[in-house]
């Protein structure tokens, strides 16, 4: 009887070893360290959208999006590598539709903020100022960034002008105040070149 404990204790003993054997090298690792694969598909995907294979980088965020379980780290990030791909293949409209998907996935204001200011820009390159105005006050409202701010407004400022919201005097003695305010020196060239642009709007080519 001893001899059957001893025989039913090693056959358990070796099944354990085949089942943590299993999980390290078989169909067992695979799942046990899908973040770490899922992540890596992510990148590919990202390689791919650099080096304008977008067909390839479209399969395999397709295929991610596809995958159950997929962890929030991998998933969150998905809608700005498609728009990324998007806006290189100029495809605004569904640019557009992914960076607000973008938007509502991500945690970080400071990223919001930068896809807000992004779409704000598709839409002034689409010609639709309006649009364009409410993406670059949301993007002023999501960034923590002063920078990102200060960008927001002063491209406010200018679609105020070119869509007749404001006069060109108006503008410009808001873009003065602006550049006189101590908080914007390290900006100036910034807010020399919207005064620049106001300008040339206007036909006014030797004060540009």
């Amino acid at each position: 009887k001893l001899e059957e404990i001893k025989a039913k204790k090693a056959a358990e003993e070796e099944k354990k070893k085949k089942e943590n054997k299993y999980q390290n090298e078989g169909e067992g690792a695979i799942f046990k360290n899908k973040s770490a694969y899922t992540e890596g598909l992510y990148w590919l995907a990202r390689t791919y959208i650099e080096r304008g294979r977008y067909s390839t980088a479209d399969y395999i965020i397709k295929k991610l999006e596809n995958t159950s379980g997929l962890t929030d780290k991998v998933g969150n990030k998905l809608p700005a590598a498609k728009a990324n791909m998007y806006l290189k293949s100029n495809e605004y409209a569904s640019a557009l539709v992914a960076l607000e998907e973008a938007i509502e996935k991500e945690k970080g204001k400071k990223e919001k903020g930068r896809y807000a200011f992004i779409k704000a820009q598709i839409y002034e390159r689409l010609g639709d100022d309006t649009k364009a105005g409410v993406e670059y006050e949301r993007a002023k409202k999501f960034s923590p960034e002063y920078e990102m701010e200060l960008n927001a407004q002063l491209n406010e400022l200018k679609l105020a002008y070119r869509n007749g919201a404001s006069s060109q005097k108006q503008v410009l003695k808001k873009l003065e105040k602006v550049l006189s305010d101590t908080k914007n020196e390290e900006f100036q060239d910034q807010i020399y070149f919207a005064i620049a642009q106001v300008k040339l709007d206007g036909g006014d080519v030797d004060g540009a």
